[in-house]
């Protein structure tokens, strides 16, 4: 499918997205530019047209949703013409990548309407990227869920991909690890050998050799064996780590792209 109504409301490339997938209601998304300086120090703004391209009334924008990329953040907020939106983190399922969602609410993206959305990060400038993902458009006054059947979706759109980059750093520490081991004994009796002693004793029966007792009532011989036997046991040691924050501190704030803390160690 494409978006020829969508044609007359943009300029340049956009991304056409049918709702349903495949059927004739049509959007189109735009980037605009390039990332800018956001509205307080160490953001970055973003801005998206988004466009309702349809001649048929009652099929406004309920939501947008946007791809994720592997380790990226979420922007801060969204916002139409100074007005700020909800921001749902976890998105729809049925777009089958992971996703947030921004909710248009009160504003009105009616059959031919274009509207300018602010995506905000905190991060500054130099660390924004992008990537090719996914974006979905989720029709509201339609009726219906919020499933395929008044949703669409389509890649290929520049979306933002921020990843707050950290560092890492090795702790060490003690712990005692302890098990109950047991050995059970066994004993367990093999194919026997047998050879025969001499030659054949004529007219002569066992009791009568010296050295043999009449067999017991059993019919059997039984007699005890013992052998010591030394068990080596490899036993494996670990540990299982996991890391939860528990909270933190505010340190000094200065200018600059160096800790206050590698300052003053410089002048020592």
């Amino acid at each position: 499918m494409s978006c020829p109504l969508c044609d007359a409301l943009f300029t340049g490339d956009y991304v056409c997205i049918n709702v349903p997938n495949g059927g004739d209601l049509q959007y189109g998304v735009q980037l605009q530019g390039v990332p800018v300086q956001g509205p307080n120090p160490g953001q970055t703004s973003v801005f998206y047209k988004v466009c309702n391209c349809n001649n048929v009334p009652g099929f406004g924008i309920s939501h947008i949703n946007f791809q994720i990329c592997e380790g990226g953040i979420l922007p801060a907020q969204a916002r139409v013409n100074g007005t700020v939106l909800t921001i749902a983190p976890e998105g729809d399922a049925f777009f089958a990548v992971p996703n947030f969602k921004v909710e248009f609410g009160n504003i009105d993206v009616g059959m031919g309407t274009c509207v300018t959305l602010e995506l905000i990060y905190n991060v500054s400038p130099d660390e924004f990227a992008f990537f090719s993902g996914r974006v979905g458009v989720k029709v509201g006054g339609g009726g219906g869920a919020a499933n395929e059947t008044n949703a669409g979706f389509t890649d290929g759109l520049q979306i933002p991909c921020v990843i707050i980059q950290g560092c890492t750093q090795e702790v060490t520490a003690e712990i005692c690890a302890q098990a109950d081991v047991t050995l059970t004994p066994r004993v367990n009796a093999r194919q026997p050998v047998v050879s025969c002693i001499n030659g054949p004793v004529i007219n002569t029966t066992c009791d009568d050799l010296p050295g043999f007792e009449p067999l017991p009532n059993t019919g059997s011989c039984t007699f005890d064996v013992s052998q010591v036997i030394c068990v080596t046991i490899p036993l494996k040691f670990s540990a299982d780590v996991s890391a939860v924050p528990s909270g933190g501190a505010c340190g000094e704030a200065v200018a600059g792209n160096v800790c206050p803390s590698n300052q003053n160690d410089d002048l020592e």
